[in-house]
């Protein structure tokens, strides 16, 4: 049976990443190797996680890796530990939680479908019980995400909240681009690269994982003057981060769609800036 190398990044989330490292422990599979990119916390979670007994990397970063980079870096130390091309690689979020049989069932699904394939695990929030399909269709007329309804051979785009594949895609997609997008939007572009390449994103069957929306990010500005709001725009964990919103577009938008992407994105940009400056303070 393949090696699952589970690879996640964390900066000061000693909670939920000890929530994590718990059910990596009671997985039915053992034969997993976690990467944890500690990404320059000081409230103990690197020390938490080398506590827990199962093999584990732990990768050091300063503190200004975002998502991306911390993806990309432990993408960067899997590689130093010379796995074998079947072994698989699940990248997951450190807030996520998974059952007890999660890794034996997930390994058994990807190893059916064979190479080229990424398994896209659904996700149940249990802080407000609202489900997220494995992987999502990407709409470019009014750059909008959808469901796949019932042709899941149309997911083109998927999260790494929870993303199960074989080692050998990675020479064919590449790793994440943290320079171009460091948060939000990078796995989206990451993933759409992986179907373009001829990697097939399929929703998993058999497993789903369990994350809070409490720590999924913001989505909403707190209201304030032009210069407060232009700062929480810019952001990198500002879902609608104006910067990482035209770059997304820039990379991984059909050529013929650009300008339309272009268009809505800059109307969502001031949507969500007129709406924190003018009209929340209306109220």
């Amino acid at each position: 049976m393949p090696t699952v190398y589970v690879v996640t990044a964390a900066h000061n989330r000693i909670e939920s990443s000890k929530r994590f490292c718990e059910s990596l422990s009671c997985q039915s599979n053992g034969n997993f190797v976690l990467i944890f990119v500690d990404d320059g916390s000081d409230d103990g979670t690197r020390e938490m996680v080398s506590t827990f007994p199962f093999t584990k990397e732990i990768c050091d970063g300063t503190g200004s890796l975002w998502w991306a980079g911390g993806i990309r870096k432990g993408l960067a130390r899997l590689k130093a530990l010379n796995p074998r091309p079947e072994d698989l690689v699940m990248i997951a979020n450190s807030d996520t939680t998974f059952g007890s049989n999660f890794i034996e069932k997930a390994v058994k699904e990807v190893v059916l479908l064979r190479k080229n394939v990424m398994l896209c695990a659904s996700v149940q929030f249990t802080d407000t019980d609202r489900w997220i399909d494995g992987g999502t269709v990407c709409y470019w007329p009014r750059l909008t995400f959808r469901h796949y309804g019932r042709h899941p051979e149309k997911i083109d785009c998927a999260s790494t909240r929870c993303l199960l594949f074989a080692y050998s895609n990675l020479s064919v997609i590449g790793s994440l681009r943290p320079r171009l997008l460091p948060h939000y939007l990078s796995d989206y572009e990451f993933t759409i690269r992986a179907r373009r390449r001829g990697i097939r994103l399929l929703p998993a069957q058999s497993v789903v994982c369990f994350g809070t929306e409490q720590t999924t990010g913001s989505h909403e500005l707190r209201p304030g003057s032009f210069r407060s709001v232009a700062s929480q725009m810019l952001s990198p964990k500002f879902s609608a981060n104006p910067i990482s919103l035209f770059t997304f577009v820039l990379l991984a938008a059909p050529t013929f769609w650009k300008p339309v992407c272009w268009f809505w994105a800059l109307r969502t940009v001031l949507s969500f800036f007129l709406k924190a400056t003018i009209f929340d303070r209306l109220r």
